[in-house]
């Protein structure tokens, strides 16, 4: 069954996803609803810390993402009114649970339709000109990567604060799998507009690392090396795999919802190893190619988007 309510958002201008009465009355029951979303969770929500913001200025909270709770967790702990920004499809047509979104203001986005990515910072900046403030991810979708603390960070987040000039205040989220306990840890607002784009982004990225980091040597629990699992990575894997599955899902969704910035000018390895796949091999070059060949094999051995195409329905 579809989300009828809801449906129209896909097709929504700048003009008509959001009433300017429907922004003020967000603001006035912010309180109350912050708390029945807080509730609604069903989780230990413990925050690590919260900067002192000022209430008459508008905010973007930029998080880290990886969890299915952490968007509820964090609307119902930001002190303010914030629109947060949506970009998947199948839970905003399917999953009931998205109309806790469109209480608090939501601004939809199509990660698979360009006009649908450009339209989604003006919006922002509207919400923004009109008193209320935003949350964003930056990574574009959940962090499943088995070693970094944050993924690169689209651009968006640098556009909006530089068009107007609002502070961005850094997030991290951490639950442990399996954990019934969600930590928030806010860092302090910083004005990443005074930089260029790319030491902007390396500087909110830096600062949500170090976040994280906090976290992780904080609230991780400590295992025994010898009882660790022989492969750690499909073991990983599985477990991402089963926290996307806490929710349903209707099809196969993961192109979109497994977006992730590719950075061109600097690729990871495993963007690098894609090239012998269009190299003819012989017997000069193979004692060259054969290290390359074996990273690249384990590259796709362990490919999560190829993981879940294949495994998220069994």
């Amino acid at each position: 069954m579809k989300n009828i309510g809801l449906i129209r958002f896909e097709h929504s201008d700048v003009n008509n996803f959001t009433s300017s009465i429907g922004i003020k009355i967000r603001r006035i029951i912010n309180k109350p609803i912050r708390c029945l979303i807080r509730i609604g969770t069903g989780k230990n929500i413990i925050v690590d810390s919260y900067p002192n913001l000022d209430r008459k200025k508008t905010y973007i909270f930029a998080s880290t993402h990886s969890c299915v709770e952490e968007v509820p967790a964090l609307l119902g702990t930001i002190d303010r009114s914030v629109y947060s920004l949506i970009g998947t499809t199948d839970q905003l047509e399917h999953n009931p649970a998205i109309y806790a979104n469109w209480v608090t203001g939501m601004i939809y986005v199509d990660r698979m339709n360009e006009e649908s990515r450009k339209q989604a910072l003006p919006k922002m900046k509207r919400i923004i000109d009109e008193g209320s403030s935003i949350l964003l991810f930056p990574e574009g979708g959940w962090n499943n990567t088995e070693n970094l603390l944050c993924q690169k960070l689209f651009s968006g987040v640098y556009k909006l604060a530089k068009q107007t000039s609002s502070l961005v205040v850094p997030i991290s989220t951490f639950k442990e799998y399996g954990s019934n306990n969600i930590y928030i840890n806010f860092g302090n607002p910083i004005n990443i507009a005074k930089y260029d784009k790319n030491e902007g982004l390396l500087v909110l990225r830096d600062n949500m690392s170090t976040l994280m980091y906090e976290q992780i040597e904080k609230h991780s629990t400590k295992i025994d090396r010898k009882k660790t699992d022989k492969n750690l990575r499909l073991q990983f894997m599985e477990e991402r795999k089963n926290e996307y599955l806490s929710v349903k899902w209707s099809k196969d969704v993961w192109e979109e919802e497994l977006t992730e910035y590719i950075d061109k000018e600097n690729p990871r390895p495993s963007e690098v190893r894609k090239f012998v796949d269009k190299v003819d091999l012989n017997k000069n070059n193979i004692y060259i190619l054969k290290p390359i060949i074996n990273r690249r094999n384990e590259d796709k051995k362990y490919n999560f988007k190829d993981y879940m195409h294949n495994n998220w329905n069994k």
